[in-house]
């Protein structure tokens, strides 16, 4: 499929292109490079370079793709749901450098940018890109608060080498 027989666009050089998607706090940051073969997919796909887990979503709702010098949306499905800028499309359709990506009642905001020098690795940073330390953090300090905060909690022990703690037995009278 050729899509880059578009006249109203001309590309100002044949540099890396990149990709930026933001939605829901989230933007993640795509480098394509003018040999770029791979596809950038958005959907709830749990492998999908933009992953939107919202009921409706499907596993991939659509792709970007790189032809040329220009970036091409191609819908997954033919469900008439996906709009560009407010206009439905039911096939590919060359992205502006700025555009508002409708689907599921979800809005997605793409910006192209053209770089004439090497681009960065793609990206993603938002309130989804936490790295398991970070989370295991975050649960360690919920857990010293909310037990910090019940009068009388009893300690938890870590558990080291399989063996389990003996303590004597308490009983407990509900009031």
């Amino acid at each position: 499929m050729n899509l880059a027989n578009d006249s109203e666009f001309e590309a100002p050089d044949s540099g890396s292109i990149r990709l930026e998607l933001s939605f829901d706090g989230q933007t993640c940051s795509f480098a394509l490079a003018p040999d770029e073969t791979r596809a950038i997919a958005v959907g709830s796909l749990l492998g999908a370079d933009l992953r939107i887990d919202r009921p409706g979503v499907a596993p991939v709702q659509f792709h970007i793709e790189r032809e040329n010098d220009q970036l091409w949306i191609v819908p997954a499905y033919d469900s008439g749901d996906l709009r560009v800028d407010a206009v439905r499309i039911r096939g590919p359709k060359r992205l502006d450098n700025r555009a508002v990506i409708e689907f599921c009642g979800l809005r997605v905001i793409a910006k192209v940018l053209h770089l004439s020098h090497a681009a960065e690795p793609s990206s993603c940073v938002g309130p989804q890109q936490t790295s398991s330390e970070a989370i295991r953090d975050r649960g360690k300090a919920f857990e010293e608060r909310l037990l910090g905060a019940i009068e009388g909690a009893p300690t938890i022990l870590p558990l080291n080498d399989g063996e389990l703690p003996t303590t004597a037995f308490q009983r407990f009278v509900v009031p």
